[in-house]
């Protein structure tokens, strides 16, 4: 929950925050496991389009059991990033988790939406 309040707080000090901030709140909603508002957040940026996004938004999808847009967002980050797959993407470069937990709830979400193993 700190992680969320943390997010908002910047955006209340920043009322005209970048968008990426908005992707910050996604993957802080996902990471918190409140889905939902992960999507919600992630569907309303519209100046972007990273890989980093679609990834938090298959999982939130991938958590709540909603397939078909979980495969969409993969769809698009291997639009993106030919390349992208689990290993790729969850390395410690790339998604710097403390917890092992943390990062395995992701990793297992990725799966369920489509990603590739390798």
């Amino acid at each position: 929950m700190e992680g969320v309040e943390a997010a908002h707080k910047a955006m209340r000090l920043n009322p005209h925050h970048p968008e990426w901030y908005v992707v910050q709140l996604g993957q802080v909603y996902y990471d918190a496991r409140r889905y939902k508002e992960a999507i919600a957040a992630l569907e309303s940026v519209r100046s972007l389009d990273m890989t980093y996004m679609h990834l938090y938004l298959a999982a939130s999808h991938a958590a709540l059991g909603h397939v078909g847009e979980a495969q969409q967002a993969i769809k698009r980050v291997l639009e993106l990033d030919p390349q992208a797959t689990i290993k790729r993407r969850t390395n410690s470069e790339m998604a710097p988790y403390k917890s092992p937990n943390d990062l395995e709830h992701l990793c297992k979400n990725l799966r369920k939406a489509g990603l590739p193993e390798e």
